[in-house]
């Protein structure tokens, strides 16, 4: 799994949950730490893709937090917008 083939995915809308790009996503990070772990804390190209793939499993975890806050936010503002409109009508 890379960054252009989920790129591409994207594009074509070929993902059918939100939660297989985020398995993807993360798929990558995986692979990068896993590959490039015996070179940690070096200055060499695998060192720096291990770090750097640290930080971004940190960042997608916190938007993924976050995009859940959102979502589930506005499901629930559905939800109420719902029961008053048939209170309403019922009124």
């Amino acid at each position: 799994m890379d960054w252009e083939k989920v790129q591409k995915t994207l594009k074509k809308r070929n993902y059918d949950t939100f939660g297989a790009v985020i398995a993807d996503l993360r798929l990558i990070f995986t692979n990068a730490l896993k590959y490039n772990g015996n070179l940690k804390g070096t200055n060499s190209v695998s060192g720096r893709a291990y770090s750097a793939a640290e930080i971004m499993s940190v960042k997608l975890q916190a938007a993924i937090k976050k995009m859940m806050v959102t979502v589930s936010d506005r499901v629930e503002r559905e939800r109420i917008d719902d029961n008053n409109a048939k209170r309403e009508i019922e009124a």
